[in-house]
Parts: C-alpha cells; sequence; structure tokens
C-alpha cells in the first residue's frame, strides 16, 4: 500500500521526476537565451527566480516565472552585463600577461580577485530576482554577502568548480549541471536572502504582493 501510494502520481517520486523535468526545462531556457550574450545577465536572473519560486516552492508555472522575470529585468540588465562582459575580459588578458611573467604575488593577487568576483557573482544575481536594487547597491550587497556569510559562498564556489570542471571533461553535462547547481544555490542563499526580506521596510511591502518571498 505504501508503495502504492509512494509511486502514484501524487507520491513523493512523481514529484521528484517532474521537479527534474521542470529544471532541465528551465537549464534549456537559460542556455539558449545565454547564447546572445548580451541577454545572460536578466537569464541567470530568471532561472534563479523560477527555480526557487516555482521548482522548489510550488508557487506558479516555472515557465511562467522565468519568461515573467526575464521581460522584468533584461532591459535594465544589457548595460551592466555589457560593463560585466568586457571587464572580464579585459581582466583575463590582464591575467594573461602577468601568468606569463612568473610573478608569484601578482598571480597569487590576481587569482584572489578572480576568486572574489565570482563569489560576488554567485550573489548578486539572485539579490536582482528578489530585490530592486541599483547597480552599485547590488554589487555592495553582493560583496557584503559574499563576506559576512562566507561558508555558504565557499560551498557555492567548491559546487561550482566541481560541476565546471565535469562540463569541461565532459560537455553534454551542460544539460543538467547548471540546474543542479542553481538548486543548490537557491537552497543555501534563500535562508540569507528570506532574512534580508524580513529586516528590510522596502522590502516587507514587496513581500505582501508575494508572500513565498519570506518562506524558507
Amino acid at each position: 500500500m505504501e508503495q502504492q501510494k509512494w509511486l502514484s502520481i501524487n507520491g513523493k517520486l512523481w514529484r521528484v521526476l517532474t521537479k527534474a523535468g521542470e529544471a532541465l526545462i528551465l537549464n534549456f531556457f537559460w542556455l539558449i537565451l545565454s547564447v546572445p550574450i548580451l541577454t545572460s545577465g536578466a537569464a541567470m536572473i530568471a532561472f534563479y527566480y523560477a527555480m526557487t519560486k516555482a521548482v522548489r516552492r510550488e508557487q506558479g508555472g516555472y515557465a511562467a516565472c522565468f519568461w515573467a522575470s526575464f521581460r522584468l529585468n533584461l532591459k535594465a540588465s544589457i548595460l551592466p552585463t555589457a560593463i560585466a562582459i568586457a571587464a572580464v575580459a579585459l581582466y583575463w588578458l590582464g591575467i594573461q600577461k602577468i601568468w606569463s611573467c612568473g610573478n608569484t604575488f601578482a598571480q597569487t593577487l590576481c587569482f584572489a580577485i578572480a576568486v572574489l568576483l565570482t563569489a560576488i557573482f554567485f550573489w548578486i544575481c539572485p539579490l536582482l530576482s528578489r530585490f530592486e536594487l541599483r547597480a552599485d547597491e547590488a554589487w555592495r550587497m553582493a560583496f557584503y554577502c559574499a563576506i559576512r556569510h562566507f561558508p555558504r559562498t565557499a560551498v557555492l564556489l567548491l559546487a561550482a568548480f566541481a560541476g565546471g570542471s565535469l562540463i569541461w571533461i565532459f560537455l553534454p553535462a551542460v544539460i543538467f549541471v547548471p540546474c543542479m547547481l542553481m538548486a543548490l544555490a537557491s537552497r543555501i542563499l534563500e535562508p540569507v536572502l528570506v532574512g534580508i526580506a524580513k529586516n528590510s521596510a522596502k522590502n516587507q511591502s514587496d513581500s505582501e504582493a508575494d508572500p513565498w518571498y519570506l518562506s524558507e
């Protein structure tokens, strides 16, 4: 009897498979919308938003959540995304020159900056998916969260390194690894974002329209 209940359409197995399917489709949306590069910022924000609200908390349809967030953030995210891409490209060129000179201190410094920027990136998209922030506010808050909640940041850094290594070795893994990382990021970061929402008068008013914001 228990086995039949577990295997029924409303059982745990069906729910797990449904969530996995939704996550894979969101992964596909994100991949396609990241190809134009300039839309990759809005795609990442929408990916996190839909993964958290629709897949993990079952508050609305996953596709509707993704596209609503993507449309909402697309215009405002294009310029910051372009600036970020240009900065990363220039930084990469600089790293190549520094790495070739053999200066250990400079190499270590560049590596530390790269890790810090990656850590900030892990926070900035979830923050923008939840709160209305100017670009400078988002960067400052992401920097603060990355340092203040370093254990959570460290777990994401290690997970991203493992996931990136897997994709590098086995490219087809790109169809499922990003959604696994996004689900992990949502689980790790949401308690912090919920705390920020509860302590912010502005976001308290936002949460009245979307009550799921305050649930972990």
